[in-house]
Order: structure tokens, then C-alpha cells, then sequence
């Protein structure tokens, strides 16, 4: 019995362990964002970088867009799913969701005023 017990013991110290590693808990640090597609008039959307700070699930964090400014934005970080929006409801209207998959990347959807995108980010070194 003290065999099971100390083998169960670990197996959930070996599991706690792998799922610590598949599932980050941070998103905090400046990413390079890529968004897959052509906006309105067939023009292409350049690179961008994003940073952001994360206190528990909340996020905060700005988009550095050349030719307007930091674009705020705020959501939460859970489970490891990224959800932001902008908060400048004025100039853009944006709303991201994103997963981590196997290489530490972001990947996911955006709807913005620009239109319907996929995009991906990648964590500056």
C-alpha cells in the first residue's frame, strides 16, 4: 500500500511538472506581431510590436503602430489563452485572442475595424 501511495505521490508531481511546462503563465515582455492577410484595399498591416505587463490573469500593454502612437490595450491571460482589446475606442476598434502552441509562439484571431485577421507573435529575446 505505501508502494501505490508513494507511486501515485510522484506520478502527480510528474503530471504538475508537464503541465507547468505546456502551459505558461506569463505573457508579460515585448512580442513581435505579425498579422496574416491584407486589410482594407489590399494594403499589407507591417509588423508591429506589442508590450505587455501582467499582474495575476489581468494584462496591459500598448501596440507600438508606426504613423499613430501606442495603441492601448488591456484583457487577461488564462488558462493559457491570451484575450485583449484596444481601449481606444475613438481611432480603433480591436479585439485579439490567442493560444501558445508548441514552440512558445501566439497564434490566434483578430477583429478590428481593419477587418477579420489571423496573427501570430513571437517573444523578443
Amino acid at each position: 500500500m505505501k508502494t501505490l501511495t508513494g507511486f501515485m505521490i510522484a506520478l502527480t508531481l510528474f503530471a504538475g511538472v508537464l503541465i507547468a511546462q505546456q502551459a505558461p503563465t506569463s505573457v508579460a515582455g515585448t512580442w513581435n506581431v505579425k498579422v496574416l492577410g491584407a486589410a482594407m484595399g489590399g494594403h499589407t498591416i507591417p509588423a508591429v510590436d506589442m508590450e505587455l505587463e501582467q499582474t495575476g490573469t489581468k494584462v496591459t500593454g500598448n501596440f507600438m503602430i508606426p504613423n499613430h502612437g501606442d495603441l492601448p490595450v488591456e484583457g487577461e491571460f488564462l488558462d493559457g489563452t491570451l484575450k485583449v482589446h484596444a481601449t481606444e475606442d475613438a481611432f480603433m476598434k480591436m479585439e485579439l485572442t490567442a493560444t501558445f502552441n508548441e514552440s512558445g509562439m501566439l497564434s490566434g484571431k483578430m477583429s478590428s475595424t481593419m477587418g477579420d485577421f489571423s496573427w501570430t507573435a513571437e517573444r523578443r529575446k
